[in-house]
């Protein structure tokens, strides 16, 4: 009889604790779920603000270098079908990549500092991506 206990103790103790990381992948899976919901949902708002995405001849250029300032790094049209992406300073760029100070024209000024965009300083095309 008692060993018959302790093989069931044992099974009782094994399911308690193979349970622990199937909750724990649930919970990151809910984290993960949650996180997307929220940042979908700001990029939802960000679109709805600009039905064919940000564009500075559209903006004076305070407003396009609030823009870039608030959001950190942005894709901005700059007229007709062109575009680029701005960012506030080095820190929203990937780890090798350095800034480059980027002007872009907007309905008030022809050359309007909005912040930066990220090179590779190793690649030699002219500063562009």
């Amino acid at each position: 009889m008692t060993i018959f206990r302790s093989l069931t103790g044992n099974a009782n103790a094994q399911a308690r604790h193979s349970a622990r990381p199937v909750l724990a992948g649930l919970a990151m899976v809910a984290g993960f779920a949650l996180a997307g919901a929220l940042t979908g949902s700001g990029t939802a708002m960000a679109q709805s603000a600009y039905p064919n995405g940000p564009s500075s001849v559209t903006m004076t250029c305070a407003q396009a270098l609030s823009f870039v300032t608030k959001a950190g790094g942005t894709v901005l049209g700059t007229g007709g079908l062109t575009y680029d992406r701005y960012v506030r300073d080095r820190s929203f760029c990937n780890y090798s990549e350095v800034t480059k100070p980027a002007f872009v024209p907007t309905r008030d000024v022809k050359q309007c500092f909005v912040g930066y965009t990220c090179i590779d300083p190793s690649i030699d095309n002219g500063g562009r991506r």
